[in-house]
């Protein structure tokens, strides 16, 4: 589900880097996310590898731009930025201006200077906490570009990944706005697409809510299980509905493949939001159109087989506090 404010941040961040562009006196300014934040909505965005920055804002005095490119984190000067970041600033610069990847043709650059965009607040992901955004500056000028412009351009950068945190919370909000009648009608296009024997539906039970309230409070057991809540949604393929019950269920449809691994994930993210030693801990039940009983019912009545005053003995795990009894 890509939210509706993908073209305002586009615009921001073009906007943003016409700002880094008079800040620096520079002839361009790219502004690089990597490909992982476009999949979690961010920005709309398809067919992207996980090794990848896409250039998602920028502003040139030239029109020889390929506005959508992509380059390889680790490769090439703004890749060596991302992989290590650190800045890098090269004056005199004696390359092919093709060679940074997003010219056309040669432009007769000066000088380069490119700075870490961070993206440690995705919690969830260990290669964005390693890696993350660049915002980069050239100019046809003679001279370097001076401490204080490259002191600006750090701090537009923190001011960049602020712009994109901000961007990600909205669109779990946006998710979280899915109506009941929205979710079916994605589940059953994922039926479409994938085939009824290849879906499953996943219902994820929170069973020690009390526990977790009487030991640290109630405030802080609802944002520990929100902050879950949050991390199961950007954890999953935007083709991959989810939808909060009433009672605070949790139901996923997916393929069938992934739902043991996002059984195990869910586990993961529990432990890693763990509070003083306490770790929420959930039921899970799966139905499978590729059961029998399954095939010729509608999605609806899945999911209702899944409720959870239903059987649970089934791929069930349990999860209490470390440590404790």
């Amino acid at each position: 589900m890509e939210i509706t404010s993908t073209i305002d941040l586009y615009s921001d961040l073009s906007r943003l880097a016409r700002f880094g562009a008079n800040i620096t006196d520079a002839f361009s300014c790219f502004i690089f996310l990597p490909s992982q934040l476009i999949k979690k909505n961010i920005l709309a965005g398809s067919k992207l590898k996980t090794n990848e920055l896409v250039l998602t804002g920028y502003h040139s005095l030239c029109s020889e731009i390929f506005e959508h490119c992509s380059l390889e984190i680790g490769s090439g000067m703004i890749g060596w930025v991302a992989q290590n970041n650190k800045t890098l600033h090269i004056a005199p610069f004696d390359n092919d201006s093709r060679s940074l990847g997003m010219y056309r043709k040669d432009q007769g650059l000066k000088s380069f200077l490119a700075v870490p965009i961070p993206c440690n607040f995705v919690l969830d992901d260990e290669q964005l906490k390693q890696t993350c955004g660049v915002i980069a500056c050239d100019s046809k000028k003679s001279f370097s570009f001076s401490k204080l412009q490259c002191k600006l351009l750090e701090d537009l950068a923190y001011e960049i990944s602020n712009s994109v945190r901000l961007a990600l919370l909205s669109s779990e909000k946006e998710d979280d706005k899915y109506s009941w009648d929205e979710f079916v009608k994605i589940g059953n296009n994922l039926l479409s697409e994938l085939g009824r024997s290849s879906v499953d539906v996943l219902r994820v039970h929170l069973e020690n809510f009390n526990d977790l309230e009487m030991n640290l409070g109630t405030r802080t057991a609802c944002n520990m299980v929100n902050k879950i809540y949050q991390l199961i949604r950007q954890s999953l393929p935007e083709n991959f509905p989810s939808f909060q019950m009433p009672n605070g269920d949790f139901v996923l449809i997916m393929d069938n493949m992934m739902s043991v691994f996002y059984q195990n994930k869910i586990e993961a993210l529990a432990k890693h939001v763990m509070v003083n030693n306490y770790v929420a801990s959930f039921k899970y039940l799966r139905q499978s159109f590729s059961n029998k009983q399954n095939r010729l019912k509608r999605l609806e009545e899945i999911i209702l087989a899944t409720n959870s005053s239903l059987d649970f003995s089934t791929n069930t795990k349990r999860l209490y506090v470390f440590g404790r009894s």
